[in-house]
């Protein structure tokens, strides 16, 4: 119910329902001033009425489009995909990644179970096909080959398209997986090629109501079993989310922008990205194991801003933790990688703020997922407790994506089943 509200409230802000607003409240307030100070004469309300309104009519629009701007971001994320993650699960025959909170902190589990009215600790997500991929060897098989839009994206991309319109987007050629399997210790990709603009039509608006109220997941994925990667008529392109621990075993966590195409305003994992093509290509047109770390410490660096001489060497054997499909955006496949970086956190914090203070003083855009970070110890990460779309650390709420929060999940079991 409170997302189809969401929904409905989207539409009316679309259509201008705001200016309707404001204007009928401008006219009442004026016909009571009027009928107050005693002017009861019909002539010179319509007059004043007449006037006032091309004066008005400017300030209206400029206000009911700021208005409406701010409030169709706070909605975007909501409109084109679903939070209704229990529901979500319900409409798929596949096992579900879950995490208990049994060793939450007492008073992180306390405000959990009063948000939630949940006395379970145990929380699962719409995640699936959750692989564990410690010293597991990766092979890469990859073609050039560019995934095509279907048919029905097609005849509505530009409606579709129109979901991300308060989001700052901008096209690029990413990696598609095309499918993806652990044969007993090697985990085989196979990859192809695709855009994110691609992305943004299929599994970036799965739940966004067309004009005939029909969504992209009702035509793709409407299940009951999630169709396999191979199946997938998606874009699927390959995401990530990073930690990065710093020498001192500090965890940064991001706040997100409210300009992400998901996310908004939510707290994310220390590099939460798509897989460029313009990093994992830079050797050659074909994907390798080079490429693809590269690509990894090359979006460490765009976002946190440490230097990749500040990394550690990327080895797939220790730093690639999982692989697991997100089931919000259609099944999207996602890695999950840990990285150690030379610099402490007092060093990367304090670089971070320095080189997005600069970005700010010199008025670039700040294309970085956010400016601001929240630093957690390593130590303290298993005492945290996580929802389907929250963390919860000193008794504080976080909110998160629920990729965020099932990838913290993950990260805690790594930590804590490793010495």
């Amino acid at each position: 119910m409170k997302q189809q509200l969401r929904k409905d409230l989207y539409r009316f802000l679309q259509n201008g329902g705001l200016t309707v607003v404001f204007s009928g409240m401008i006219l009442c307030m004026l016909i009571v001033f009027l009928l107050i100070t005693g002017n009861r004469n019909m002539d010179s309300l319509m007059d004043i009425t007449i006037f006032s309104s091309i004066v008005v009519a400017m300030v209206l629009n400029s206000l009911s489009g700021l208005c409406s701007k701010w409030l169709l971001n706070w909605l975007e994320d909501d409109i084109k995909l679903t939070t209704e993650y229990d529901r979500l699960m319900s409409k798929y025959q596949a096992d579900m990644y879950s995490y208990s909170n049994h060793m939450a902190d007492a008073k992180n589990l306390a405000v959990w179970e009063k948000e939630k009215n949940r006395p379970t600790p145990q929380v699962r997500f719409p995640v699936i096909e959750y692989i564990q991929l410690l010293q597991c060897q990766v092979e890469i098989q990859d073609s050039t080959h560019m995934y095509q839009l279907p048919e029905q994206i097609k005849d509505h991309f530009d409606e579709i398209f129109s979901a991300h319109n308060t989001s700052h987007i901008y096209n690029q050629f990413n990696i598609r997986v095309d499918s993806w399997a652990l044969d007993g210790n090697t985990f085989r990709i196979c990859t192809s090629r695709t855009t994110y603009f691609n992305s943004l039509v299929t599994n970036r608006a799965m739940d966004y109501q067309w004009s005939n109220g029909v969504t992209v997941r009702d035509m793709l994925e409407y299940g009951p079993f999630p169709h396999t990667l191979m199946e997938s008529q998606l874009s699927n392109h390959l995401g990530f989310n990073g930690f990065v621990i710093s020498s001192d075993d500090y965890i940064p966590f991001v706040k997100r922008s409210n300009h992400m195409s998901v996310g908004k305003n939510t707290y994310g994992t220390s590099v939460s990205a798509s897989l460029k093509a313009k990093y994992a290509l830079e050797g050659g047109p074909e994907l390798n194991l080079q490429g693809l770390s590269n690509a990894i410490i090359r979006e460490i660096q765009d976002e946190l801003k440490i230097p990749p001489a500040a990394m550690e060497e990327f080895a797939y054997h220790k730093n690639l933790i999982a692989a697991y499909r997100d089931l919000v955006e259609g099944g999207k496949p996602q890695l999950l990688v840990c990285l150690k970086s030379l610099w402490s956190k007092d060093r990367i914090h304090q670089n971070f703020v320095d080189f997005m203070s600069q970005k700010r003083k010199n008025n670039a855009n700040l294309l970085e997922d956010g400016s601001m970070l929240v630093w957690i110890h390593r130590s303290e990460l298993p005492m945290l407790c996580l929802g389907q779309n929250m963390m919860i650390h000193h008794g504080k709420i976080y909110p998160m994506t629920h990729s965020a929060a099932a990838s913290v999940g993950m990260f805690v079991q790594h930590l804590t089943s490793t010495p």
